[in-house]
């Protein structure tokens, strides 16, 4: 299945192409963590496999049950603590209207993205939105004049970038544009949190590509779906910056308390994002079971694909060996590991 197959599109898939990747913005500097109570929920209560939902409303009804289940539960272990304000104030945000706090993608963006699914769009309509904004013009012809689809001149023009990198390469563009739209300002000691966040996803979309094959899914959605993995993390720290521009404070929450936080409803959030965004239910799924919690899908691919991308990132990281044989137990993989292995590089 190609990358434009997930949005809807019966035109064929061009070349797949790398993603353009934003520059980070400059992390604020972090203040002194702050001392307060913590009690961290146990897990998600609910296991076992799962059938894929069939549509994106059935998806979405079940994503965000998880979400408001998780939410409710950190609510009521926190209580009336002392010195947890601003946590309260987070999780009642993430609880109170889960479409609200996904930001939606800039107008131009999502006129953009309904003239890619749209068979009948002219390529003249699709560029229009490009024409509307100077970020996603810049973007386009960056990416048409990158090394890879160098053919030895440069494009100058919106019309002979899109026919160079063609319809996948124009999503491609699209998606990243959004992605950056969620790098956000936190504050304190977020702002490193969110960079990290970020640079995770851009290490891990070429890993997801160089696994495709061995998962028999198709190489450019394995690696823009690589990029996307994380994206739950992004919509809490840009909740948390919405919360430190309300209040005109840095919100004081414990790092052990957001990690369990981030750690819960990172998936599901991110699959909400993506139904959001107009990606196919599939990509949802894939995006909001890879962390391997104790819901899985039968039959998802995908999801193994980027459980063992961001897993051969974070080891790499942190120094750490890879145990395969461990890895593969714990997170319930059926990919070759060998071939797995073979196609990292570290057989």
């Amino acid at each position: 299945m190609g990358f434009l197959s997930w949005f809807k599109s019966d035109k064929p898939a061009a070349k797949p192409s790398p993603l353009p990747v934003p520059l980070p913005r400059t992390a604020a500097r972090a203040a002194a963590p702050v001392v307060v109570p913590v009690v961290v929920p146990p897990s998600q209560p609910e296991s076992g496999l799962r059938e894929p939902e069939q549509d994106g409303a059935a998806l979405h009804a079940f994503l965000a049950e998880r979400v408001a289940s998780a939410v409710q539960r950190f609510r009521s272990k926190i209580g009336d603590a002392a010195g947890m304000g601003d946590t309260r104030r987070l999780l009642d945000d993430l609880g109170r209207n889960i479409d609200g706090v996904i930001r939606r993608p800039p107008i131009a963006a999502q006129q953009a993205l309904a003239a890619c699914r749209d068979p009948a769009a002219s390529l003249e309509t699709i560029l229009a939105s490009f024409h509307q904004d100077p970020a996603l013009t810049q973007a386009l012809l960056k990416h048409a004049n990158s090394p890879f689809y160098s053919t030895g001149s440069s494009v100058s023009s919106l019309t002979e970038a899109a026919q160079r990198v063609g319809l996948t390469g124009l999503n491609s563009v699209l998606m990243a544009a959004i992605v950056d739209g969620l790098l956000c300002r936190p504050g304190g000691e977020f702002g490193p949190m969110v960079q990290q966040v970020w640079t995770h996803m851009v290490r891990s979309a070429p890993a997801a590509r160089r696994l495709a094959r061995v998962a028999k899914v198709a190489p450019e959605t394995a690696y823009t779906l690589g990029l996307l993995h994380d994206l739950g993390k992004l919509i809490v720290f840009d909740r948390l910056t919405v919360q430190r521009t309300a209040g005109r404070h840095t919100a004081k929450i414990p790092r052990d308390f957001l990690t369990a936080l981030l750690a819960e409803l990172h998936g599901p959030l991110g699959g909400l994002a993506a139904l959001a965004w107009n990606l196919e239910p599939e990509a949802a799924r894939a995006i909001a079971a890879h962390p391997r919690g104790p819901i899985r899908y039968r039959g998802e691919r995908m999801s193994q694909v980027l459980a063992v991308a961001e897993w051969v990132d974070l080891t790499t990281m942190r120094g750490q060996a890879r145990d395969y044989p461990a890895f593969w137990e714990r997170a319930s993989l059926d990919l070759d590991l060998d071939a797995c292995r073979e196609a990292l590089g570290d057989a």
